[in-house]
């Protein structure tokens, strides 16, 4: 995104990016019809900016006393196509260092509307093209523009991606012959930050939290959520937080947030004003944008109790319920919750339970499908098998960074 720049105005360009916010499917004029009170003749103009200047008298008609017709606007004979505005934000893998990610507006016509959702890694084709201050606004810094992209092309990151693998077929004939492996379930819970060391039962229930269960609809309509919450508990340097960085990166869709930087409002839904045409909208936060993924929360201790409260309707029910400024909707919010936490004095201590360990109320602990306890015990040969696979893995990394080397 950072490419995309005043050089590339009214020229193609191509950058990858996450989308934060998407609107409404609005119907946008392109071509305006007019008809004459008086003649009955049909005017038509076409509008290519955010603004026109609108039609009154008739070109094509003049009474004795000189005057024209009026021209009436003709809504069913206009022309209008789909519009929608959403704001996209630089990726967190490829920002430089101290640096914090850059958004940007843009702008979907015709066909590619609706293709984008908040949440949505994706990569954006199209055009970036300035708008220009008018009326009082281009009294105060007219000579400065805000930049618009308008999307012509749009490709989901984390679909298709046969496309950019090499050797597609032959991987697939690989995963065809694992399938009738015996130990299946082991290899593909090795492979979850396989250079992480043990915790192989915690692998095991993050690879099936990936996968996720199946949805049951009961006889009186209600539903069983098919989706696996997972709280990893324990000692701090256990690699609790890799871990949730690793299912981030291999889930379609997740969101990374901590306790302490997250309010219930970020994490559930906000209202806000839109700047163009001064509306109330609804913008979904962390559990709403992960729908249909994982929501990541490190730090899930550190969280005031009451922006943690927040979260108990998403985790049962799986929808989130707002009434503000005249909005009364339930979004829906159906995302795993995968969270992080540490003792509240540094250290877990086995005499005390873990309500009182973690400062966690059993109200939300009981929401949690599947809890793990880390404990970072003292074992000489436990630590001897941890640093020889610790040194193997620097091994295969200065062994790599010599093969490219030499290549």
């Amino acid at each position: 995104m950072r490419v995309v720049n005043a050089d590339c105005i009214g020229s193609l360009s191509t950058f990858e990016c996450e989308v934060i916010r998407a609107t409404q499917t609005k119907p946008r004029i392109q071509v305006v019809t007019y008809e004459c009170d008086r003649c009955h003749v049909f005017a038509y103009k076409a509008v290519d900016g955010p603004f026109f200047m609108p039609l009154f008298d008739c070109p094509g008609c003049t009474n004795v006393h000189g005057v024209r017709g009026t021209l009436k606007f003709q809504a069913k004979l206009s022309k209008f196509i789909k519009y929608q505005e959403v704001k996209v934000q630089e990726l967190a893998t490829q920002l430089p260092e101290g640096d914090i990610p850059r958004s940007m507006n843009c702008i979907l016509h015709g066909e590619s509307v609706t293709s984008i959702q908040p949440g949505m890694s994706v990569t954006l084709t199209g055009v970036l093209m300035p708008v220009t201050k008018t009326g009082f606004q281009a009294l105060k810094g007219g000579l400065i523009a805000e930049k618009v992209f308008h999307i012509y092309y749009v490709q989901n990151n984390k679909e298709n991606f046969n496309e950019h693998i090499d050797n597609y077929d032959k991987i697939m004939e690989e995963v065809v012959n694992l399938k009738n492996s015996p130990n299946l379930y082991e290899r593909l819970a090795y492979n979850i930050g396989p250079e992480i060391y043990g915790h192989e039962d915690v692998k095991k229930a993050l690879l099936l939290q990936l996968i996720g269960g199946c949805t049951k609809k009961k006889k009186d309509g209600g539903l069983i959520r098919g989706d696996i919450h997972l709280l990893l508990m324990g000692d701090p340097g256990v690699a609790k937080s890799q871990l949730m960085k690793k299912v981030c990166l291999i889930a379609s869709r997740s969101i990374y947030t901590t306790g302490k930087g997250s309010s219930s409002v970020g994490l559930t839904a906000a209202v806000l004003k839109d700047p163009n045409t001064g509306e109330t909208t609804l913008e979904g936060g962390a559990l709403v944008l992960a729908d249909k993924g994982i929501c990541c929360i490190d730090e899930f201790d550190k969280m005031d109790e009451f922006d943690r409260s927040a979260i108990y309707e998403v985790m049962e029910q799986q929808t989130v319920s707002i009434a503000k400024a005249g909005h009364c909707s339930n979004m829906p919010a159906r995302s795993s919750v995968l969270a992080a936490a540490n003792p509240i004095n540094g250290r877990y201590d086995l005499k005390k339970s873990v309500m009182l360990n973690m400062n966690l109320p059993a109200a939300l602990l009981t929401r949690f499908d599947l809890q793990f306890l880390l404990l970072d015990i003292s074992d000489r040969d436990k630590d001897k098998r941890l640093a020889e696979h610790v040194l193997n893995i620097l091994k295969c990394v200065d062994a790599d960074d010599d093969k490219k080397k030499k290549s």
